[in-house]
């Protein structure tokens, strides 16, 4: 067996070299994974602790329960009564549209971002808020131009 001169051992070295880097690689590429994951399940836990605040101080609220009664049972609204509904659906846009661009920014995983769009979007056209397209058309200033056309899909889809 022969023994190796100094360029056997460089090479021998460059190899190993070489190696030490790949597994660096992987690593910080499970690295960053990890941190996306970890980030995605972040922004979703504050993403439910928002809505969740809304819902809560929605039932909380007599008044706006009153309200979704007296609308669901046909009786005519006051302005004040508009537009606390108003304020209300607005509050469910404003959540649903955080969730969407999030979700464009990849830190809201794609299997709970299709539950949470079905259900923004029920919500918003059977549940509280009872938002038709009209009333779409109305509240749909000020938000984000990619928003408006995926609220927009859906609407027309419906």
């Amino acid at each position: 067996m022969k023994k190796l001169d100094l360029q056997g051992w460089a090479a021998v070295a460059e190899i190993v070299g070489t190696v030490g880097i790949v597994i660096s690689l992987l690593f910080v590429a499970h690295s960053v994974n990890r941190n996306t994951v970890e980030l995605q399940s972040a922004n979703e836990n504050a993403h439910l602790q928002l809505n969740d605040a809304i819902i809560a101080g929605l039932l909380s609220n007599t008044d706006v329960i009153s309200i979704v009664d007296k609308r669901d049972s046909g009786q005519e609204l006051t302005q004040i009564e508009i537009w606390g509904m108003n304020v209300f659906t607005r509050r469910q846009l404003n959540v649903w549209e955080m969730a969407f661009y999030r979700h464009q920014d990849g830190l809201f995983a794609a299997e709970r971002w299709e539950a949470a769009n079905e259900g923004y979007f029920s919500g918003l056209i059977d549940g509280f808020s009872s938002c038709d397209k009209a009333c779409w058309e109305w509240q749909r200033v000020g938000f984000g131009t990619e928003f408006v056309r995926h609220v927009d899909a859906k609407y027309d889809r419906k």
